[in-house]
């Protein structure tokens, strides 16, 4: 677990930063650490993991990531840490119910999943279907 997961919500402000660095495969946390004066793991999935830590802080930068134009891993790695953050990311369900109809197979699969973990009711997973 990296420093800024044990950080918690007191790392919202790396927020930016974290969500510019879950497209990144190579680099380190470095400019995250300065700023926050701890030592950064590697990012990508761990900067996912971070953003999953800070808690609701990230929900509006995560949300808007998850239904952006990010390519689709970047897309998906939003997506499950905002199920990861669960209920309280309950404002990125309009963000999740348009992920349901990426063209991206995997998109669609982490987006209900996330849509099971956060949602109270049944309709906000599956539409509801039209009657006959």
């Amino acid at each position: 677990m990296s420093s800024i997961q044990s950080i918690g919500a007191k790392a919202a402000p790396a927020v930016p930063l974290l969500i510019a660095r879950l497209s990144d495969e190579r680099s380190t946390l470095d400019e995250v650490a300065a700023a926050m004066a701890i030592v950064a793991s590697p990012v990508g999935d761990d900067a996912a993991y971070a953003l999953e830590a800070i808690g609701k802080p990230a929900v509006p930068a995560l949300a808007e990531t998850c239904s952006g134009p990010a390519d689709a891993l970047v897309r998906i790695r939003a997506i499950r840490a905002l199920g990861r953050i669960g209920s309280q990311a309950g404002q990125a369900l309009p963000h999740l119910k348009k992920c349901r109809h990426d063209e991206d197979e995997w998109v669609r699969f982490f987006a209900v999943e996330a849509l099971v973990k956060i949602a109270a009711k049944p309709a906000d997973v599956v539409p509801q279907l039209p009657a006959d």
